[in-house]
């Protein structure tokens, strides 16, 4: 058991004799209240089905559920002696899950989550098998205990990210401060940071070392992508690491390669000529502005869990302390807990106020074998700032799945929102924006109204708890509250997809406010919402897909 949550049990079975066993099984029971939601297993992230039973199947990159409540939950991961940790994204099939010997048993084994009066019971069973003298069995699993942290409201609201905006660098300083952001991210692909994973080539340090002396004489925190997964092949070292036979390049099926999207005709031609054998192609981008224009960035996948997450963290370790970066964005990784915990360490020792964040695609379908991001990275969302799970998201999806799978509340963290810059108002009812830069759906409005009303020193209390004192009476409704002793700020958005008129009743007693000496009003929100003074709670008209931002004031401050 370690301090960040994450309990870890090796459990092994040896058969003294000859055995005929009808079942092996872990059973975790968990109070009710504490199993409102499910995430894992083919479940996608929401209110938990009443019965959920599923069966191991190595199409499905699904050995993992998390089962809970906003203020406390548990992750089970069932695994054995073969556990390798599978390859993610588009590339699953070439690198699946490993079936468990004892929890799979050849088909026998499953989970049944199932409710029993008061308590939810996890039940991961193996089923019936026979035993020989000397048999032995592991039956590993994992647990971690979540939250895994108290949100922290100045992160929440006081870290406003610029994030895309084109490949040329130059501007992003001067858009990032137009915008209100106080931190950048640059990607890879851009005109001087052209190859994925490899920031520090020695031709581009100088531009990039610059960049963020920049940033930081305009009170700015700059950070690079920076994750394993792919490896460009510009980096110098690419012949050195291809000849470690497997170990730092995944020994795909090589020029038979063929992966949705990118590859769906076979690798890049110099792949073909130069690799022939044992990779999987991955990332390319052909380089179109800067000093390294006309040069192609070809990666190749790497392999989990290997030494180069030694080198990984070596280079981590040289920007900080050489370049002076705040921090590395994570998109899509095969790095694993220990690891990220290094690089935090390096972080906080050299870059107190630094920031790592990490991005998922959408893991939940047929190519990566229907996952859950959170569940895949939930044992390193201790170590990180905010989460960006947005990529191939429907943001017409129910609350239930944005609290779960967007909003990062039930595990400690901020979330944002990402695909087609995500659905602001129902965004405010978690507390989230986007990121300014990537659409152009900016968050800057939004971004004014927070510090305006100073929200980073307000209580946020979300509809999905017991206690929230504001409550609609339309289910296609929520509302969530910000709050300290002088005024309240009710968001509120509409689920439907078509105009709801919706009474919204605020128990004042709850709320500590005398309802004869507040003023309601909605602020003017520039391409948000418009200015009303007074307004009625008691029928209003939320357009289909949108919402409101309410202010209660009280009158002695609101004239």
């Amino acid at each position: 058991m370690e301090y960040d949550g994450f309990v870890d049990y090796h459990l092994k079975l040896k058969a003294k004799g000859p055995a005929q066993l009808k079942d092996i099984r872990l059973e975790i029971p968990v109070v009710k209240e504490k199993a409102e939601y499910l995430m894992g297993l083919g479940h996608e992230g929401g209110i938990r089905n009443p019965d959920w039973r599923w069966k191991w199947d190595q199409s499905k990159n699904q050995d993992m559920l998390w089962l809970g409540a906003v203020n406390g939950g548990l992750r089970v991961k069932w695994k054995a002696e073969n556990y390798v940790r599978p390859l993610i994204n588009i590339y699953y099939a070439f690198g699946p899950l490993q079936m468990p010997p004892s929890w799979e048993n050849n088909g026998n084994g499953g989970v049944d989550i199932v409710q029993k009066n008061s308590q939810v019971i996890i039940n991961g069973y193996s089923g019936t098998r026979e035993m020989i003298p000397g048999d032995i069995l592991n039956f590993d699993f994992e647990l971690l205990v979540t939250p895994f942290r108290i949100i922290d409201r100045q992160n929440k609201f006081g870290d406003r990210y610029y994030h895309g905006g084109g490949t040329n660098t130059s501007v992003k300083i001067e858009n990032a401060k137009d915008a209100g952001a106080n931190i950048i991210n640059i990607h890879h692909a851009e005109d001087i940071y052209p190859f994925i994973n490899y920031p520090y080539l020695d031709a581009n340090v100088s531009e990039l070392k610059q960049l963020v002396s920049n940033a930081h004489q305009e009170n700015m925190r700059i950070k690079f992508y920076y994750t394993t997964r792919e490896l460009t092949k510009n980096l110098p070292e690419f012949w050195a690491f291809n000849s470690l036979n497997g170990e730092v390049i995944f020994p795909g099926p090589g020029n038979d390669s063929r992966t949705e999207a990118l590859h769906p005709n076979g690798p890049n031609i110099w792949l073909i000529e130069n690799m022939k054998e044992k990779y999987i192609p991955a990332w390319y981008n052909l380089v179109k502005e800067g000093k390294f224009k006309g040069e192609t960035d070809i990666s190749v996948i790497t392999t989990p869990d290997s030494r180069l997450n030694n080198f990984y963290i070596a280079g981590l370790d040289w920007m900080v302390q050489n370049m002076s970066i705040d921090g590395v964005y994570i998109d899509d990784s095969a790095l694993d807990r220990f690891t990220i915990r290094r690089a935090r360490k390096i972080i906080d020792k050299y870059r107190p106020e630094g920031r790592m964040d990490l991005h998922s695609w959408n893991h939940f379908n047929n190519w990566a074998g229907f996952a859950n991001c959170l569940n895949m990275y939930m044992d390193l969302l201790p170590y990180f700032d905010l989460v960006w799970i947005g990529e191939g998201r429907d943001y017409n999806r129910l609350p239930d799945h944005w609290l779960i799978e967007v909003s990062g509340i039930p595990f400690g963290l901020p979330g944002q929102m990402l695909q087609g810059g995500g659905n602001p108002w129902r965004g405010m009812v978690y507390g989230i924006t986007n990121r300014a830069g990537w659409t152009g759906n900016s968050p800057s409005e939004i971004w004014k109204f927070w510090d305006e009303y100073k929200i980073d020193e307000k209580v946020m209390i979300g509809y999905w708890e017991k206690d929230c004192p504001v409550t609609c009476n339309n289910d296609n409704v929520k509302a969530s509250i910000f709050r300290n002793k002088d005024e309240t700020i009710i968001s509120v958005a509409n689920w439907a997809d078509y105009d709801v008129e919706v009474s919204i009743s605020i128990e004042w007693e709850k709320l500590g406010f005398d309802q004869s000496k507040f003023y309601i009003s909605i602020p003017e929100i520039k391409d948000f919402q418009s200015g009303q003074a007074p307004v009625s709670l008691d029928k209003m008209n939320i357009p289909g897909g949108k919402g409101f931002i309410i202010v209660l004031k009280k009158n002695d401050i609101t004239p």
